[in-house]
């Protein structure tokens, strides 16, 4: 016997018990004490906060024989049943499948009579699917039911139509996103699919739709998966009551058909594996000797094995393997099934029958032309529901007759007629012999119209809880109501209809004096505001960590359980202000630990990192240790550490740290211990308060880290970077071993760093020199802050490099703006980048597509559209985008703008800031970018005459006062004039994009040479 789970052993039982929501029990006591009860209540809050608990605490004050200052007593037998749930004065309308106005008629008709026991009758309407569960759609494709919602998609799905017993396509009249406010189960079926839902969830199983919570180990469920269609269940069903037999597999879940015919039939069971089409798993094979039960030899094929053909099974075949016929089974044959069985086990009878005649002795020849059916291993009653069915299904007359091997069924010659009548299109010409010769070479090739034949079934194999996500999808379907999730049939939406809140609203406006509403909803603002008008609201909070805390250790002490504080502790926060959530966590924890449950057990079973391991990971960020870093996030999920956890506790460390540097009470705000608050202040002043919000603000935005990337860790380890970068100020740099060796240069040709003086507590980490030959201007980024004294920042360049330094640091922000609107469009933008900004009539904003397909997809206008929208909100400015494709050499192919924008290669009007940029396409100048920084950098230094010839001349800045320098690779240095080399160093010098550009990243401009002058030593 199943223990019962904590949260309903546990569940309140007066209003005192229960906790954190104090204003709303205490009205509620004192209505009750007072008489002052209205006629509809409205509960509405987060998930696990008590509305339902609340709403039968009501139920049993209201119908208390004894109760006390607005308590109920617990004693008297209308408190005992409604805390047992079987109290026929609380009805609890469970609106999954109460949905629409035909229910609401139905309560409102019983809503007048009167309660049996008490002095109220109590209606309860109380509350499906997680993101990523795969809704079958019209064409057989499937979209994860989240998409869906969030896409408003506007479209049919695939539905069963119980009339017809036919899959159709239905279109969606209603989508709905909420937060959980029920358990969470997952369902894992015979196939190894598995399903996560809430627990009132319903399923459609032979015996009807049964809640998900209320499935058990073994039960079958209706699918969709490894159907047959109509046509082959129609010659799997007449060939199984005929000359096949059916087997079932191991599992008995599946079986297969299994045909045998003699040698001189080879052709008719061709013919039949013809009409099987793809279900046959082996072409007809000869077999021959012992087994055949032939001396001739057999030939025998069979089909694949599927649950459809398992389901005859079970309706063809006794338990000790005999076949029985129903009269269920005969109405699901039709004309194919009636002349299969026919050829099968029929037969014609052309001889005439001889008569004495009694008065002259003369003989008589009577033509007794008529079919039969074989009956045999059938009984005589069986036979006569056969006879039956003839006759009132076909209009064929027929009787059965006895023989020492079985019955025999003799039609009659008009019934005879009539069969010929119906199945003489369908017999083949190598059994036409079996026809009456009026009715022979009417035979038409028969074609399978892919019509699904009714549904399969799984069983369930096991039910797990699981705790609830944070937010549920569900979708009302047209007419049929249900649809296919990971191809299990289950029902659609669980939320009253407007339609049905409508009809409702005239009995919550003047009910029966004896009647009370609670409508209980975790989405106050999807209810019609005539409803809310005609009920009194309450408003249930979140639970603190001190009050769930505090229940937790009450009730661990109540179970003689061992808890330690910090486990209750842990426990508390990860429930996030749920009271079933923390329950069904303690629960687990009761299973996973035994009764003794520490720290150490709790944070595993939770998927936490060991805090100190945290701390260690923030330290990397403030000193800029990539390496030390990037190997702690893969210990800690190597360890176990959940992704989505391990994401989540360093965005809490971040934003404890964000409060101690700005000063907050930690210890109220955080909930840090009193013990920690100077470790805590000691590691946030390594940092400042604009860069651990910057790094809160990063960690924030990863919402789901392990969804869709090829490496699990691999949004985590970006978002570490990211945070590395803020800090230091710069790109992350590797490891110095991992680096590569390049020749040093003279100092000559260098940067220097201007001199800095860090705090002694936390030093910087050291930047590394870069060299002329390295100079490139994509790779400096831009980080925020005020405008340098002297630098003028409302010119043409400027702001077009200042857009596009924007809009690379503010790219991220961009891909989530862009989900409001399209999911898919911002799955997009995760591989393309802006490279490049032109001046024209309007802003156009250069982005780069990684793949052909991406591209394609972005230049469709509703994708166009979406980014430019997003780009607005971001920039507030608008902006018009061009979009391109990177080449593996880092450059673009072709084009596309918005309307009214231009488009300019290298050199021309376009400026041109980190991320990846594209290659002039003359090759001649070389623009600059990231890849083309480290591409020379490796080039020069090898000494690759390619690489070289890249390196050639100077940069290219439009719009500015600086001339590129152009010479042939082959052209001898010692040619070029000694003052141009002046003259361009001065340009350099003088050019103010250069300056600010240098001066926004805090370095200084030592030198200048041509890039191909001999006097550089490499």
């Amino acid at each position: 016997m199943t223990s019962q789970s904590l949260y309903r052993k546990w569940r309140s039982q007066t209003f005192s018990d229960l906790v954190g929501q104090e204003t709303v029990t205490r009205t509620l006591r004192n209505a009750v004490r007072d008489n002052r009860l209205v006629h509809a209540y409205l509960f509405c809050g987060p998930r696990g906060t008590g509305k339902t608990s609340t709403a039968r605490l009501l139920a049993k004050a209201v119908n208390c024989a004894r109760p006390k200052d607005g308590e109920p007593c617990n004693k008297c037998l209308s408190c005992r049943e409604i805390t047992a749930g079987n109290s026929p004065d609380v009805i609890e309308i469970d609106a999954a499948s109460n949905t629409g106005v035909d229910n609401i008629r139905d309560l409102r008709e019983n809503v007048g009579l009167l309660g049996i026991g008490g002095r109220y009758k109590l209606y309860i309407v109380d509350e499906c699917f997680s993101y990523g569960e795969l809704v079958t759609l019209a064409d057989g494709t499937k979209m994860p039911i989240g998409k869906l919602v969030e896409s408003q998609w506007q479209g049919s799905v695939l539905s069963y139509n119980v009339e017809t017993g036919k899959t159709e396509p239905k279109p969606i009249v209603r989508h709905m996103r909420k937060q959980s406010a029920l358990p969470a189960v997952r369902v894992t079926f015979d196939n190894n699919r598995a399903i996560v839902c809430t627990i009132n969830h319903k399923f459609y199983t032979p015996e009807g739709q049964v809640c998900a919570g209320h499935l058990q180990p073994g039960q079958f469920v209706f699918t969709n998966r490894e159907r047959i269609t109509q046509h082959q269940r129609s010659v799997v069903m007449a060939a199984a009551v005929g000359d096949g037999h059916i087997d079932l597999t191991g599992s008995a879940m599946r079986a297969r058909l299994q045909i045998r015919r003699g040698v001189a039939q080879k052709e008719y069971l061709e013919h039949k594996a013809q009409l099987l089409g793809n279900l046959v798993r082996t072409a007809p094979t000869y077999y021959a000797g012992v087994g055949t039960y032939s001396k001739t030899g057999t030939y025998q094929f069979s089909t694949l094995s599927r649950p459809q053909i398992a389901q005859i099974h079970r309706e063809l075949y006794e338990t000790e393997g005999r076949k029985r016929i129903t009269q269920s089974f005969l109405d699901q044959l039709d004309e194919l099934a009636l002349a299969i069985w026919y050829l099968d086990d029929g037969s014609l009878i052309t001889s005439h029958s001889r008569y004495e005649r009694h008065t002259d002795g003369g003989i008589s020849l009577y033509d007794s032309t008529r079919s039969t059916i074989s009956m045999y291993g059938f009984s005589g009653e069986e036979a006569q529901i056969v006879c039956d069915w003839h006759k009132e299904r076909w209009g064929i007359e027929s009787r059965v007759t006895k023989t020492t091997r079985g019955p025999i069924i003799w039609l009659t010659l008009a019934g005879t007629r009539r069969l010929h009548e119906i199945i003489a299109s369908y017999v083949p010409p190598t059994m036409q012999y079996k026809l009456l010769p009026q009715y022979q070479g009417q035979y038409q090739p028969i074609t399978d119209d892919q019509m699904p034949g009714g549904l399969a079934i799984s069983v369930v194999k096991a039910i797990d809880q699981v705790p609830a996500p944070e937010y549920v999808y569900n979708i009302e379907v047209a007419d049929n109501h249900n649809y296919f999730v990971r191809d299990m049939l289950v029902a659609n939406c669980h939320m009253l209809t407007t339609s049905a809140f409508n009809a409702l609203l005239k009995t919550l406006e003047e009910p029966p004096p004896h009647v009370i509403f609670v409508l209980a909803t975790t989405e106050v603002h999807k209810v019609p505001p005539t409803v809310v008008s005609r009920c009194q609201p309450f408003y249930f909070r979140r639970f603190n960590v001190g009050d769930l805390q505090s229940r937790i250790s009450y009730i661990g002490a109540q179970e003689g359980l061992k808890l330690e504080p910090g486990a209750a502790e842990l426990l508390a926060r990860a429930a996030q202000g749920g009271m079933r959530d923390a329950l069904s966590l303690l629960d687990q924890a009761m299973a996973f630990c035994g009764s003794r449950i520490d720290l150490r057990s709790t944070r595993a079973m939770l998927g936490l990192a060991d805090p100190t391991t945290i701390k260690k990971l923030i330290e990397s960020v403030s000193d800029g240790d990539t390496s030390s870093g990037l190997k702690l996030i893969n210990d800690m999920v190597a360890l176990g550490a959940d992704l989505r956890q391990l994401s989540s506790q360093i965005g809490e460390t971040f934003r404890t740290l964000m409060l101690a540097r700005a000063g907050a009470d930690i210890t109220q705000l955080a909930g840090s211990p009193k013990d920690e608050v100077d470790e805590i202040g000691a590691l946030a002043g390594r940092f400042t308060l604009t860069e651990l919000t910057a790094c809160a603000r990063t960690f924030a935005r990863n919402e789901t880290p392990a969804r869709g990337l090829p490496v699990p860790q691999l949004a985590l380890e970006l978002s570490f970077l990211d945070c590395v970068q803020i800090c230091t100020g710069h790109q992350p740099q590797p490891a110095p071993e991992a680096a590569h060796h390049h020749r040093e240069l003279p100092p000559t040709s260098s940067i220097r760093q201007p001199a800095a003086t860090p705090p002694a507590a936390t030093p910087p980490l050291a930047r590394p020199a870069v060299v002329a030959e390295e100079l490139d201007l994509d790779t400096l980024q831009p980080i925020e802050r005020d405008p340098l004294p002297g630098i003028e920042t409302s010119g043409g360049e400027n702001t077009s490099i200042q857009t596009l330094a924007e809009a690379q640091q503010q790219w991220d922000l961009v891909k989530q703006v862009c989900k409001q609107k399209s999911r898919s469009v911002a799955a997009l933008l995760h591989s393309a980048y802006p490279v490049q900004v032109e001046q024209g009539p309007s802003l156009v904003l250069v982005i780069e597509a990684a793949y052909q397909f991406h591209l394609d997809k972005l230049r469709e206008p509703e994708s166009r559209a979406v980014v430019e929208w997003a780009l607005e909100q971001v920039l507030n400015q608008p902006v018009r985008v061009r979009l391109t494709l990177r080449r593996d050499d880092g450059g673009d192919i072709g084009g596309s703008t918005g309307s009214g924008s231009t488009s300019s290669g290298a050199g021309g009007p376009g400026q041109r800031l980190g991320g990846p940029s594209p290659q002039p396409a003359d090759g001649d100048a070389d623009v600059f970018s990231p890849k083309g920084a480290s591409r020379r950098s490796r080039a020069g230094n090898t000494g690759d005459p390619e690489g070289r010839a890249r390196l050639r001349g100077a940069f290219t800045a439009p719009k500015s006062n600086i001339t590129p320098i152009r010479r042939d690779v082959q052209s001898n240095p010692a040619d070029v004039d000694a003052g141009e080399s002046r003259r361009l160093e001065a340009e350099v010098r003088a050019d103010p994009v250069i300056q600010n550009l240098l001066q926004v990243q805090g370095m200084e401009l030592v030198d200048v040479h041509t890039l191909d002058d001999d006097s550089v030593k490499r």
